[in-house]
């Protein structure tokens, strides 16, 4: 059954000024009143204090750059949960109806929030080299990380969207969130489930957990070659394992938002 949307009449005070009827369109207006609302100011106001806190005097550039990738992290995933909430606004899915289509809508926001992001990496980067510069990584190493880190940023912002009220329901987010959490906390999850079920199921314990440690090795790896990279066949291979499930994952934001029932105000 196709999704309907529920139009209400138009306040003159909450509707947009204008209205896009393309996604790069879209993107720079998203990015224009993000801009003026003053909201960037976090995530440019950030960038420019974690050098000053966390990297300042430093010597080791492993540090520097883990420092980067785990604040840029971070980053995806609050700046992507902050336009989301905008994008659910009713007054601003009244574009919606401009561009004639959810999957312009919803990429348009996952680009905007990918751009912001790298921003905000792209001011911290720079000033890390002003006060910092000892630690300050080669030309060559930079030139092989950026890649893997908008692909990772991509990624982690990718599974942000789909995790919010906007895209998924409750039960969606549920089970995406079992599918993340049960790997990583397995070497705790893993011993509890085998007192409960005896020692007999020892082998079938240790297949698990090999099989999530299989499903989480290209993400560690793309994360560990944002630190420090290498270029090989390994790194080629995670590379375009993770093209393939950010690929994944837009199509199924997209499914998921062509079900949502949406109001426009």
């Amino acid at each position: 059954m196709q999704p309907r949307l529920r139009i209400m009449s138009p306040d003159s005070t909450d509707a947009p000024a204008t209205n896009p009827h393309s996604r790069w369109q879209l993107v720079r207006l998203i990015l224009s009143e993000y801009l003026q609302s003053q909201r960037i100011l976090i995530e440019w106001g950030s960038a420019i204090a974690v050098p000053f806190l966390l990297i300042r005097d430093s010597t080791n550039a492993h540090t520097m750059m883990a420092t980067w990738s785990l604040y840029t992290i971070l980053l995806a995933l609050y700046t992507t949960s902050v336009l989301a909430d905008i994008a659910e606004q009713p007054f601003q899915i009244q574009r919606l109806l401009a561009v004639q289509s959810r999957r312009t809508y919803i990429s348009a926001y996952l680009i905007a929030a990918i751009i912001i992001v790298m921003s905000s990496y792209v001011i911290m980067m720079t000033l890390s080299f002003f006060v910092a510069p000892i630690a300050h990584p080669s030309p060559m190493v930079l030139v092989v990380s950026i890649p893997c880190m908008c692909l990772l940023i991509s990624v982690v912002a990718a599974l942000m969207l789909m995790l919010t009220p906007l895209v998924a329901s409750t039960q969606q987010r549920i089970v995406v969130l079992l599918i993340i959490t049960i790997p990583l906390s397995w070497n705790i999850i893993g011993p509890a489930v085998l007192r409960v079920i005896g020692p007999n199921y020892t082998s079938l314990m240790a297949g698990v957990t090999t099989l999530w440690g299989i499903l989480l090795w290209p993400t560690l790896h793309l994360y560990t070659t944002t630190i420090t990279p290498k270029i090989d066949y390994v790194m080629l291979a995670v590379l375009l394992f993770h093209v393939v499930l950010l690929s994944i994952f837009i199509r199924q934001i997209i499914v998921w938002f062509n079900k949502k029932s949406l109001t426009i105000a």
